[in-house]
């Protein structure tokens, strides 16, 4: 946690961008494990599709804003990997979102995805990964009916006619 308290006194320090290497698959195919990206503090507006860097746990989670929630005056975000299929476990509540990615290194130059562009893209990319989610969310207790009904099939395939297990 020092490590991760000192990165972020520099970006409020200077004001400027910040370099951070995420770890995991969660944002493939745009941010694979081990890309650079570029971060700058998160004063300002964030919308829907902007990736965000927020305090989870004792580390910080690289994920982007799937839906914007409005409550008692405040803002949170449902946040998603484009490579996940379900929602982060928890909103996310604005003052817990440190910084926002607004470019990535790739083939040792800088990618800025703050153009039109890519902004669109961005938008697209977190309405077509909140549908994901949502019906990962509504296949999970069909997926766990389907596991058990199985498990209890593979017991009774292991059973010959007279009831024995097979050895």
């Amino acid at each position: 946690m020092d490590r991760i308290e000192g990165v972020l006194d520099s970006w409020r320090e200077t004001g400027g961008p910040g370099f951070l290497t995420i770890s995991g698959t969660s944002m493939r195919p745009l941010l694979p494990n081990g890309c650079r990206v570029v971060v700058r503090p998160a004063a300002g507006l964030l919308r829907l599709g902007d990736i965000i860097v927020y305090r989870r746990g004792e580390g910080l989670s690289v994920h982007r804003i799937v839906r914007v929630l409005r409550r008692d005056g405040a803002r949170r975000f449902v946040a998603k990997g484009d490579g996940a299929f379900g929602f982060d476990p928890a909103h996310v509540a604005e003052n817990r979102v440190v910084g926002r990615v607004v470019g990535f290194e790739r083939n040792g130059a800088v990618v800025d995805i703050e153009s039109a562009w890519w902004r669109a893209g961005g938008l697209v990319t977190a309405v077509l990964s909140y549908i994901v989610g949502v019906a990962a969310r509504a296949a999970r207790p069909v997926a766990v009916r389907l596991r058990r009904r199985a498990g209890r099939r593979r017991g009774r395939d292991m059973r010959d006619d007279t009831g024995c297990e097979e050895s």
